[in-house]
């Protein structure tokens, strides 16, 4: 009895700590944007996350001018200068897509005491378009403010595939998972044959 519940309490716990580390990513897929014309507002509290009212979603897809990291929808900020997203915990801030005009957009990390974590700008200055992931990976991050400069009505791009995890929890690599459900299989094993027993 004492090693079956032993196996049980590793078997459980190589499960927990594999599904603790999960990381999430907003992809905007699951709004119904197509039903309203192809852009509606962004739902209130979508990911868990505070968006600024000038978050939009968009439903264009395989548009190549502002092309998506998944289809059919991507976030969308129209010609508004600056934008924020909040969280309610902090979080890891891992990565994101990002297209538009190539005008020197800027994302920026803060904490909760509203300190600057970091800042990135995912493109230079011109006049041609851009389509990329940023991997900024920064930790604590409460707020994240996405900024464009003014340049003739053309500050608008799109955000998708948004990756953030809880703050402490990085994602593990592979061969850490396969540990974790190796120490989990055997556990389970260990009990089915005490049981059988």
């Amino acid at each position: 009895m004492k090693y079956k519940a032993l196996s049980f309490t590793i078997a459980a716990l190589a499960f927990t700590a594999g599904s603790m580390h999960a990381n999430t990513v907003l992809t905007f897929d699951d709004i119904d944007a197509a039903d309203n014309g192809g852009v509606i507002a962004m739902p209130t509290n979508y990911g868990g996350a505070s968006w600024s009212s000038n978050w939009w979603v968009w439903d264009s897809p395989g548009n190549a001018y502002y092309p998506y990291a998944s289809d059919p929808n991507a976030a969308y900020l129209n010609d508004q200068q600056t934008a924020a997203i909040s969280f309610a915990a902090p979080v890891t801030f891992e990565s994101a897509w990002i297209s538009g005009f190539a005008e020197g957009q800027t994302i920026t990390a803060f904490d909760a005491s509203n300190n600057q974590i970091g800042t990135v700008t995912p493109v230079g200055s011109d006049a041609s378009t851009f389509a990329l992931t940023v991997h900024e990976n920064w930790a604590n991050v409460s707020s994240l403010v996405f900024s464009s400069p003014n340049n003739g009505g053309q500050e608008y791009f799109i955000l998708d595939n948004l990756t953030f995890s809880a703050a402490g929890q990085a994602v593990p690599d592979f061969a850490s998972s396969a540990v974790l459900f190796v120490l989990g299989l055997a556990g389970l094993v260990a009990v089915r044959r005490r049981a059988v027993v």
